[in-house]
């Protein structure tokens, strides 16, 4: 009887068996969980990473870790764990593979409108074409010199005159007809300066998607307005359709400044 005993506990204790009575030993037990170990990633991800019955047709749950960890030698079941590990591991991924390429694509689309919005400050500001210098007022002459660099450059249209502005001036095509041959008055002027920034920012806003145009409209309306451009038109609008929804947003032209319908002043909106 003690004997007996024995033999039943010793095949208790290297042997393992499934709830259907499949009975592994535990020679068979390595083998398997080596080959376990070793399969492919999809194979190990369809089994849930655990180890089963190798039985045909066993439907059983996988043997317990607990129960492998005391029938297997030290080395085998690491092994057995490390591929239950990169299963885990991959599950995570893929369960947060959507929302990484929500929040990677918000971030493209946060960084792509951040530099859109930069550029467009960027045009809203007076500034040397050469260096970059800001400036906010001058005497009067419309060949200007950058303190800065010392670059001659044209108040009217914005554009580098070399060293010295005052031959460019005179000749200006975004000069207003009457105008002085070197002077402006501050009228004539500002209505150029909105002319030129009016013209890069529909340019610029020309190159970009019809989603970043409507997010910007909507985010720098009061640097817009603030500049004398209450909207910048639609890539895809020609420029007479543009010229006649400006009127009906209250641009009005000036053409006593030389302003005709390709640069057109905004007014404030009359009451509706």
């Amino acid at each position: 009887m003690h004997a007996a005993f024995a033999s039943k506990l010793c095949s208790l204790l290297t042997n393992i068996d499934c709830l259907c009575g499949h009975l592994v030993c535990r020679t068979c037990l390595d083998f398997l969980a080596r080959s376990f170990a070793d399969k492919d990633l999809r194979l190990r991800e369809e089994a849930g990473g655990r180890l089963k019955c190798p039985g045909d047709g066993c439907f059983s749950t996988p043997y317990p870790q607990a129960e492998l960890a005391l029938k297997l030698p030290e080395d085998v079941f690491e092994l057995l764990l490390d591929a239950r590990k990169e299963v885990h591991e991959r599950q995570i991924r893929a369960s947060l593979e959507p929302e990484i390429k929500e929040i990677v694509h918000r971030r493209a689309a946060e960084t792509k409108l951040d530099a859109a919005r930069h550029h467009i400050h960027e045009i809203l500001t007076l500034k040397c074409p050469r260096c970059n210098q800001a400036y906010f007022d001058f005497d009067g002459c419309a060949a200007l010199t950058c303190s800065s660099c010392g670059t001659g450059f044209c108040a009217w249209c914005g554009d580098d005159a070399g060293r010295d502005g005052h031959n460019h001036v005179t000749s200006c095509p975004a000069k207003p007809p009457g105008a002085d041959r070197f002077f402006g008055t501050e009228l004539q002027i500002k209505a150029a300066q909105k002319c030129q920034k009016r013209k890069r920012l529909c340019d610029f806003m020309r190159t970009l998607d019809h989603e970043t145009q409507d997010k910007l409209r909507e985010e720098m309306r009061d640097d817009f307005e603030g500049n004398g451009l209450y909207d910048v038109e639609d890539a895809n609008v020609d420029d007479e359709e543009i010229n006649r929804a400006d009127r009906d947003e209250h641009w009005i032209d000036a053409p006593e400044l030389g302003m005709g319908d390709d640069c057109l002043l905004y007014t404030s909106p009359s009451p509706r």
